[in-house]
């Protein structure tokens, strides 16, 4: 089989063509002398006509339209980043797990479709501990998907998720969402707690990996900057979610952050940390790869999608 840089996703095993069949679900490119891989853990529409509360769904709708989207529902995909330094296999984040639905919990099909062995994965860190970024660790059967990593997790979000409560959730939350973040966020924590790292938010996690206070989304998320060389990327968590509203739309406050006041403070202070820095940025929700650039505009701020390399650079 030829040795491609960039692999194909058929039928979900390794292809020789450079076509697919069915829509690519990794992307590898390289951070300085890092090789990484972004890898879909599926998507999933949410209604939209619940998502910015407070923001009058004619304006919602308007900036939809505006952008060529359907304004009924909007696509959240979910983009977990894995980086190779040579020394660690990284994962950022790991998918819903079986936790989520049908339409998520494709990352370790993605992981094999990229060449990716769940086993060789030695740290897993967390941008927070909502279901559909740690519902991957543990399996069914109760046994962990990761057998041999560690875990990273802000000693702030480790705190919040020991002693949430049903009471500590947005009242918007239907009972079936909260109960399913306030299960597995809980218990999966718990049940990696031997193996759990906890560090403080702005402190360097692993080499070359450091992490960045980015707090409202949850009272302990962290966003993190990978750094080889002089290349770097941000790995911004649920502070950008969306391409369109968490850019240009930064002061709508969205359903799923927990103190949507600070998370808009957040999302302003990655955003022009981004424009001046010109560094490249992975949203875990944005459309896959979810790769891009934030450059400044009369009206505030717009993402640049990256271009799509076809080889690794």
């Amino acid at each position: 089989m030829p040795s491609l840089w960039l692999g194909f996703v058929v039928v979900g095993i390794l292809a020789s063509s450079p076509f697919c069949a069915a829509n690519c679900t990794f992307y590898k490119f390289r951070i300085g002398d890092f090789n990484a891989t972004i890898l879909s853990d599926g998507s999933t529409a949410w209604d939209s006509s619940t998502l910015f509360p407070g923001t009058p769904f004619q304006a919602v709708e308007e900036a939809f339209r505006a952008n060529f989207l359907p304004t009924d529902a909007i696509q959240f995909y979910y983009n977990v980043l894995h980086v190779d330094t040579g020394d660690k296999q990284i994962l950022f984040d790991c998918g819903s797990g079986v936790n989520f639905g049908d339409a998520t919990g494709k990352l370790l099909e993605s992981m094999q479709a990229a060449g990716l062995d769940p086993n060789d994965v030695d740290d897993i860190i967390l941008s927070h501990g909502h279901v559909d970024h740690l519902g991957g660790i543990v399996k069914p059967d109760g046994s962990f998907t990761f057998a041999n990593a560690k875990y990273h997790i802000s000693r702030q979000e480790q705190e919040y998720w020991r002693d949430v409560t049903l009471d500590d959730f947005p009242p918007e939350f239907t009972p079936d969402l909260t109960e399913v973040l306030l299960r597995v966020g809980k218990d999966t924590l718990e049940s990696v707690a031997e193996g759990l790292v906890l560090f403080d938010l702005g402190d360097e996690v692993l080499p070359g990996v450091q992490s960045r206070g980015a707090t409202g989304h949850t009272p302990g998320h962290s966003a993190f900057i990978i750094k080889s060389g002089d290349d770097s990327l941000m790995f911004v968590g649920d502070v950008l979610v969306f391409d369109l509203f968490s850019i240009e739309r930064p002061e709508w406050r969205m359903l799923f952050d927990n103190n949507r006041d600070a998370a808009v403070g957040s999302r302003f202070s990655l955003l022009n940390e981004l424009a001046d820095s010109r560094m490249q940025f992975l949203s875990y929700h944005s459309d896959f790869p979810g790769l891009g650039h934030i450059s400044r505009n009369r009206h505030g701020y717009s993402n640049r999608p990256s271009r799509y390399q076809f080889h690794q650079t």
